[in-house]
């Protein structure tokens, strides 16, 4: 019988050990894997991963046109968005009393091309490929994007028109320059129907257009207002230089409506001028 207890506990002393070797091989294969893992996210120097970049983007601030985030608390949904309230070159602006001005003219270099319209949950954007762009002051402004707002932003005497379309440009440097284009009720516009027959009823995934004559989306006459200014919308950065046609484009009724019964009152309220001047072209 001792010799049977002794067997057993041996036994028993045996499968302990066994297993515990067991658990510490587990332990170390586990953290290899784990060394390796981290050591492959280092090592790479491409971009973040989409579900990264949008988790990231999940975590701005969420800001709105209307209620409780709306342009009256912009300010406040960040601190980065501070000089939305402090700033002395905000926009949209009311122009009146401009500065008669001999101003250049601006070469469009618009190509056809394909773009891609996102409908931000906010507004509805139009993103354009490279290849478009004007030049400004000697510098060229690569077009990058297209954003429309219903009612327009600036007005001109107190008056808004039905909507504005702003093309947004960027230099080298980071600079920004926007074209601004009043939009008036009138007859159809082929070019921005285009578009918006494939207009999306909710925020979602870009859509792509195929092709895109970006030039026809100018008026004829090319004489303008220009400002200095900023970002219409969150985060609010100034320093942006503002051109906004004289003469509108227009689109029918009913492509007004289709617009509107997506993205209405999209609009900042206008800004204080301060001691800035709007230049008019003549």
């Amino acid at each position: 019988m001792c010799r049977a207890g002794l067997r057993r506990r041996d036994e028993s002393g045996y499968l302990y050990a066994m297993k515990t070797r067991v658990l510490l091989a587990v332990a170390a294969l586990s953290g290899l894997l784990a060394a390796g893992c981290q050591r492959a996210a280092t090592a790479s120097d491409g971009p973040a991963p989409a579900s990264v970049a949008s988790q990231q983007k999940d975590r701005e601030p969420a800001w709105s046109y209307h209620g409780e985030r709306g342009p009256q608390v912009w300010a406040d949904l960040d601190p980065a968005w501070e000089v939305a309230r402090t700033g002395r070159e905000q926009s949209p602006v009311n122009i009146a009393g401009t500065v008669s001005a001999t101003l250049q003219a601006v070469p469009f270099s618009y190509a056809t091309s394909p773009v891609r319209l996102v409908n931000t949950g906010q507004m509805l954007e139009v993103h354009c490929d490279p290849g478009s762009s004007i030049r400004l002051d000697g510098i060229r402004y690569q077009l990058e994007k297209l954003a429309f707002h219903a009612p327009s932003e600036h007005t001109v005497g107190g008056r808004q028109a039905p909507m504005e379309m702003q093309l947004v440009h960027r230099d080298d440097r980071g600079d920004v320059a926007i074209i601004a284009i009043f939009i008036e009720q009138g007859s159809a516009h082929e070019t921005i129907d285009a578009m918006w027959q494939r207009l999306s009823p909710a925020a979602g995934p870009p859509v792509a257009i195929d092709e895109v004559q970006l030039e026809r989306l100018l008026p004829r006459s090319r004489r303008y207002y220009r400002y200095r200014g900023s970002l219409t919308h969150p985060p609010c950065t100034e320093g942006v230089t503002w051109l906004v046609m004289q003469e509108p484009i227009r689109i029918s009724e009913q492509q007004l409506d289709r617009f509107r019964s997506i993205h209405d009152r999209t609009s900042r309220p206008v800004q204080p001028l301060h001691d800035r001047q709007i230049l008019a072209g003549q």
